[in-house]
């Protein structure tokens, strides 16, 4: 299983913040969050400290990854599930 560096939690709090990255890794996220809903999944367990980053140098743009999907939902076409659509716009 691979490891990853840091939480979003984690490296929010340990790096300064960057608007360019900011805004890459919140398109990375939805972009996570549209490949979900297309494919009729939720994760109901949305928060900072399910998102793993990884990166190499410390001043590379991570690459986010979504986890912990114990708590994941299924909802059939044409249904909307609103759990999901709360974390895309957030």
């Amino acid at each position: 299983m691979r490891r990853y560096r840091q939480t979003l939690h984690e490296y929010v709090w340990t790096h300064d913040r960057n608007y360019w990255t900011g805004r890459i890794l919140m398109a990375q996220l939805l972009e996570a969050c549209t490949y979900l809903h297309k494919h009729h999944v939720s994760q109901r367990d949305m928060k900072s400290d399910n998102i793993l980053l990884q990166y190499d140098i410390e001043n590379e743009i991570p690459q986010l990854v979504i986890a912990d999907f114990g708590a994941i939902g299924a909802c059939g076409a044409g249904q909307v599930d609103s759990l999901l659509a709360l974390v895309v716009f957030f």
